[in-house]
């Protein structure tokens, strides 16, 4: 590999702290082929209030229900939330993969929902404790962002809150952003026109930095820079290693740097 450093994207926290098979391998050698890993906390806080949060939501649910069959059905109602439902599916999958192996016609609906519960139990914390060490270096913290992990409440579940920067404060990357008016127009430029509702609010949120630099830089417009954060405070002499190439290579292309997939 030409670099021998990497940028690492959230997709790739993702798939070594929470998934199994293939993917999770491939995103673990890929690692490995770098000297230096660079994990941004930035991808840490796009990890909790993502797909981090989508397996305590499950968890949540089954211990309210006490039923798996009634934490699926609440899943099929998220059908307005294609991706969040999508993610949580994907989950109940993969942790059913590392359930202890029993003829699931003598367990009954409580019993499997436990099961589950205490896999994504299990799995929640372990994969909190562990985001830190996913890479050889954990870098550019976030002055407005609290890393706090979830916490178990008085009921059994699971509270994963703050899962956002401090609303009241200006975000703290703004004033940085702020400096390369050149960079936010080519990323602007670089996102199609795709009619999805990420790439609109994209768009809508580097214009806001480049066209508009006195106005206030929201929480909501730091959410929505997502992919064009990479690309922007990626060092120039690292790879933009995500598994989501497909959005990245675009906006890596436009500043002059590099994204790979595992």
């Amino acid at each position: 590999m030409a670099q021998s450093k990497a940028f690492v994207d959230t997709t790739i926290l993702a798939e070594v702290l929470l998934k199994t098979g293939p993917s999770h391998e491939a995103a673990e050698k890929a690692l490995r082929l770098y000297d230096q890993t660079l994990l941004p906390v930035f991808a840490i806080k796009e990890w909790k209030r993502g797909q981090f949060n989508t397996y305590v939501l499950i968890h949540n649910y089954l211990k309210r229900t006490g039923s798996f069959s009634a934490t699926n059905i609440a899943l099929s109602r998220l059908f307005m939330r294609r991706r969040l439902q999508s993610t949580a599916f994907e989950a109940l999958g993969l942790v059913s993969l590392n359930l202890p192996s029993a003829p699931m016609a003598i367990v009954s609906d409580p019993e499997l929902a436990d099961r589950f519960r205490l896999a994504f139990k299990t799995l929640i914390y372990s994969s909190w404790e562990s985001r830190r060490s996913v890479t050889s270096d954990t870098v550019m913290d976030l002055e407005c962002y609290v890393e706090s992990g979830p916490r178990d409440q008085i009921n059994g579940e699971i509270d994963n809150r703050p899962r956002d920067c401090k609303g009241e404060q200006e975000c703290c990357l703004a004033k940085q952003l702020r400096k390369d008016k050149d960079a936010l127009i080519k990323l602007r430029d670089a996102i199609p026109p795709s009619g999805k509702t990420e790439d609109t609010r994209r768009r809508e949120a580097l214009k806001k930095l480049a066209v508009h630099p006195n106005s206030r830089f929201e929480r909501k417009d730091c959410q929505a820079l997502g992919d064009a954060y990479f690309a922007l405070f990626a060092p120039t002499d690292a790879d933009i290693l995500t598994t989501n190439i497909k959005d990245h290579l675009p906006l890596a292309i436009a500043l002059g740097k590099k994204a790979v997939s595992p």
